[in-house]
């Protein structure tokens, strides 16, 4: 598994975002904060294949699948 982020040539342009070579989609375009590409935790996790859930009254999130351990953040 790869995840590459490709930064633009122009300022305005929003970074790639690839995974395994293949781009990933967002609801919202990612952007350059300080050097970094902040982006969102169930759009990566769902393309890696994992059960995503959200506990609203905890407001925690849930990762599980893949054969990994179920997780919370």
């Amino acid at each position: 598994m790869t995840l590459l982020l490709t930064l633009p040539a122009g300022a305005s342009d929003a970074p790639a975002v690839l995974l395994d070579g293949a781009p990933l989609s967002f609801g919202a375009p990612p952007a350059v904060d300080r050097q970094r590409v902040p982006v969102p935790f169930r759009a990566l996790f769902e393309a890696l294949g994992y059960d995503v859930g959200w506990d609203g009254p905890t407001h925690s999130v849930t990762a599980a699948g893949g054969g990994a351990t179920p997780s919370t953040v």
